[in-house]
């Protein structure tokens, strides 16, 4: 039964992989300008990712049903154009120690609030700043995930904005008790500092970050432009 159960993670594991390929495959196509100019992308909805998370060792909890949300998340640059990452873990990780992944600003929208609302919230609370929601630039882009995290599978829609500050000290008094148990630390990163923890083995989110950092610092400083092009799909 385990060798069936490892042969099956295997296979799926392969699956996402052949997927993964198609959908960048198919992003790439349609940003070909002859491809644009002739409209033929057609009008299907932009194919998204599956999350992989390979660790040398076959996972032994049991698959959960996946929940479903809507989140907003905060790319928040410092005057020198560097954005603020969060370094966490899953806390029902079975590997020891855990690996580590960093992570940008944001959470699930409560009821009855706009995404630019739930930005705002979640900056507030995960750093203590302080932000009026008509102050987040965005959505800048969507990514679509399946994630596996603290015991639950969640297939999450993520919508990014952006916001520039002065840099700062973040402060953890607003998190719950849950994010102060797998997050570990921060960091301001530029490209070739997203780059470099790539390089060394840590997973960045989203996975464009680092090629999509001068969009994201034109963006903040050009509200009016998010409103006049359509909303990519990254990964």
């Amino acid at each position: 039964m385990v060798a069936e159960l490892a042969d099956a993670e295997a296979r799926v594991l392969l699956a996402r992989r052949f997927h993964n390929d198609a959908v960048r495959d198919t992003l790439a196509l349609r940003e070909r300008p002859a491809v644009r100019a002739l409209r033929l992308g057609g009008t299907a909805a932009m194919p998204t990712y599956f999350e992989i998370a390979e660790g040398g060792e076959v996972s032994t909890r049991e698959a959960a049903p996946a929940t479903r949300r809507t989140s907003a998340r905060v790319v928040l640059l410092d005057d020198d154009g560097a954005v603020l990452l969060l370094c966490g873990s899953d806390p029902e990780s079975p590997l020891t120690p855990a690996p580590r992944w960093w992570f940008t600003i944001g959470g699930a929208a409560q009821v009855g609030e706009s995404l630019a609302q739930t930005a705002a919230r979640e900056l507030e609370e995960e750093t203590g700043l302080a932000v009026h929601a008509a102050d987040m630039v965005g959505p800048l882009w969507r990514r679509d995930a399946t994630i596996e995290f603290n015991g639950a599978v969640i297939r999450s829609e993520e919508m990014y904005f952006v916001h520039r500050t002065a840099r700062f000290e973040p402060a953890d008094t607003g998190r719950s008790v849950l994010e102060r148990t797998y997050i570990h630390g921060h960091r301001w990163c530029d490209a070739t500092m997203i780059r470099d923890l790539v390089a060394g083995g840590e997973a960045v989110y989203p996975r464009q970050l680092a090629e999509l950092l001068d969009e994201a610092n034109a963006m903040a400083d050009r509200p009016d432009a998010v409103a006049q092009r359509p909303l990519p799909s990254i990964r």
